[in-house]
Formats: C-alpha cells, sequence, structure tokens
C-alpha cells in the first residue's frame, strides 16, 4: 500500500465514517449459485454519505494491458492525506465486455476493503456454532482457502452441465482444459456466467 508521508487525520476521519456505515445490501442475483450479493452501487450507498460527512473521497483508476486488468483505489482526505493500492485480475479476453466486467468487479472489491463495508450477511446466525460445541477451526493457508473454494464452485459446475461440461468451459474459455488444476479463478467466474458478479 502507499501513502501520503502522514495519516494521521484520514485514520481519523475513516474511523469517523466507518461508525456510520451500514452494510451493503445484497440486492444483485448470481443464478448459479442461487445466492444474491452486494454489487457495486450497493457498496457506494452503503459509504458514500458517510465518506462525504467526514471529508473522504475515492477515486478508482482502471487501466488495461490486453486481459491483465488493473483498478488503483485512492481514498483521499480534505487535508491532502491519502492511501492508495492496486487490484490487478486477468479477464477471459481482452474485449471490451470482459476488461469492463472485470473492472467492475476490482473496483467494488478496491472500494468495500478501503472503507470497510461488508456485505449484509443474512446467514451469519445460521453458521454459528451452538451449545457446548468442542469445535476449533484450524487455521488455514489463503492458498489452502482458496483452493477448496476453487474446488467446490468446480463441483458445482460439474454437476450443473454434466456430461457437457468439459465442452462448456472448452467453449467459454477458448481454450482446452485437461484437469482441474488448469482452472483459475478468473475461469470458474467466466463458466458461472460470463460475467463477474
Amino acid at each position: 500500500m502507499s501513502a501520503s508521508p502522514t495519516v494521521g487525520a484520514i485514520g481519523k476521519a475513516l474511523a469517523a465514517a466507518q461508525g456510520e456505515m451500514k452494510g451493503a445490501t445484497k440486492d444483485s442475483n448470481n443464478p448459479f449459485f442461487k445466492s444474491k450479493y452486494a454489487d457495486l452501487a450497493s457498496v457506494w450507498d452503503a459509504c458514500r454519505d458517510a465518506l462525504s460527512k467526514n471529508g473522504l473521497a475515492v477515486i478508482q483508476a482502471p487501466k488495461a494491458d490486453g486481459a491483465k486488468v488493473s483498478v488503483t483505489t485512492i481514498l483521499i482526505h480534505e487535508s491532502g492525506e491519502w492511501v492508495s493500492e492496486e487490484l490487478t485480475a486477468h479477464a477471459k479476453d481482452d474485449s471490451p465486455q470482459s476488461v469492463g466486467s472485470i473492472i467492475t468487479y476490482l473496483r467494488r472489491y478496491g472500494l468495500s476493503s478501503f472503507v470497510g463495508v461488508s456485505p449484509e450477511d443474512d446467514d451469519a446466525e445460521s453458521a454459528q456454532p451452538r451449545g457446548n460445541s468442542s469445535y476449533t477451526p484450524r487455521p488455514v493457508a489463503a492458498q489452502d482457502r482458496t483452493d477448496d473454494l476453487r474446488l467446490a464452485r468446480l463441483k458445482v459446475l460439474s454437476k450443473l452441465h454434466g456430461e457437457n461440461f468439459k465442452s462448456y468451459a472448452v467453449k467459454m474459455l477458448k481454450r482446452d482444459v485437461k484437469a482441474i488444476s488448469d482452472f483459475t479463478m478468473a475461469d470458474i467466474i467466466i463458466l458461472e456466467g460470463g460475467d463477474l458478479p
């Protein structure tokens, strides 16, 4: 992360703004997982007023080199202090639609990460262990979590498309896929709907 030489004023303003922010409403549908997610507009709705009231602004600058897309998010305070970070991902190809989709995806995650907005979690209560549970979560490496998520999503896609899954994947990704390890998370997102949720 990059930042101005001092961050005291921006830190104080962001703390105040976060105290006023609400969760982002999950108002968009992911048809493949039959679930809802908070889109970019919902994340903005959750934080815009609180940021503005506390002298904070966000700039998001996209750039693309073919299918490699980056979005730099900059949080600026009226004092002149700032912090910034860049997120990068690969679109399925370098078409305007693919690049535009991944820009929106990176903007959503960049904004929510920077200002601390999370989607409203209406499933949180059911996920909590209750009673005299002896369950103790084991620490899991970030790569393990990513691999587990990738495999789970591939399993759903495979079940959805049945015997046609491989031909569907080849058609959508425009390349041959021989093994599970050939699929990246970006590939899976494309296969789940051809667009980034």
